[in-house]
């Protein structure tokens, strides 16, 4: 996650701390950054934070490659890439964007205005799920 907020990284890294120790304490020791993120993705369901739950889901979908959207994602989050994201051309550019708007807002460093609206967001999340399924 370099060149993001360092105040937001350690919003999330705060956020993510207690998560880290009820789940993925056996990883700490070792300093593997993929372990550790792939335990908080394993475990990220049973997170009772949602500013914690909200980074692994941004890291997931900013570290998908394949990315194939489906019609119903484009009609969904299409009012929202013109508001969020008009400048992005690249698919990846258009998720990173739509999932930094989203973390931002959850960890409540977005100012207030026109949040991702709630179809888009659960595209996103089915785009993310089908990837993890191929």
């Amino acid at each position: 996650m370099e060149g993001e907020d360092p105040d937001l990284e350690n919003v999330l890294i705060a956020a993510c701390e207690p998560m880290l120790q009820e789940f993925c304490s056996d990883y700490l020791d070792s300093g593997d950054e993929g372990e550790i993120m792939e335990c908080l993705i394993e475990n990220k369901d049973k997170m009772s934070n949602r500013k914690c739950a909200a980074g692994v889901t941004h890291f997931q979908l900013i570290e998908m490659k394949d990315y194939h959207f489906s019609s119903k994602f484009v009609r969904s989050c299409k009012d929202d890439i013109q508001a969020h994201c008009p400048e992005m051309k690249s698919k990846a550019d258009v998720v990173k964007c739509l999932s930094l708007e989203i973390r931002n807002s959850v960890l409540g460093s977005k100012p207030s205005g026109t949040p991702i609206s709630p179809k888009c967001q659960a595209q996103l999340t089915k785009e993310n799920l089908a990837m993890v399924g191929r």
